[in-house]
């Protein structure tokens, strides 16, 4: 759990680096859903955790990432381990310009989607609150 909220910290720091000030400011708790590709954490920012521009920043944001089958397969928060890399995303999806093939995240999620997504299966908001108050600079300091 500590390596995974470790993690989650330098990824956050990243997004404020390299998400746009556009992209922070769509950030929002209040309309945040973890289990909606366009309600979640990059899903809020870029419009689909999926597309393009997503998948940009999860590889500039985050060294190491979490490989699961699925989504429904995503592993508890006590028992994440570091399974892949950012750059081994190798399935697609067609969205964008016809015959256009978008490299997608649907296999390989970044430490914070793993923290804030067993934060919302459990019915909290706790995780997700902190770090997008903390992406939006309206915290200085990261306490997960």
């Amino acid at each position: 759990m500590k390596q995974l909220i470790e993690l989650a910290i330098e990824e956050a720091k990243n997004i404020k680096i390299h998400a746009t000030s556009k992209e922070k400011n769509n950030l929002n708790l209040r309309t945040f859903d973890g289990s909606r590709s366009n309600k979640c954490i990059y899903g809020q920012m870029t419009e689909n955790c999926y597309n393009k521009r997503a998948t940009e920043l999860i590889t500039k944001c985050c060294e190491r990432v979490y490989y699961a089958d699925s989504f429904s397969q995503l592993p508890s928060i006590d028992s994440a381990e570091i399974n892949g890399t950012p750059s081994k995303m190798t399935r697609y999806v067609g969205k964008g310009l016809p015959g256009e093939r978008l490299p997608s995240h649907s296999t390989h999620y970044s430490p914070i989607e793993v923290l804030v997504q067993n934060d919302y299966y459990n019915g909290m908001m706790d995780y997700a609150g902190e770090i997008i108050s903390f992406i939006k600079d309206e915290t200085k300091i990261l306490e997960l």
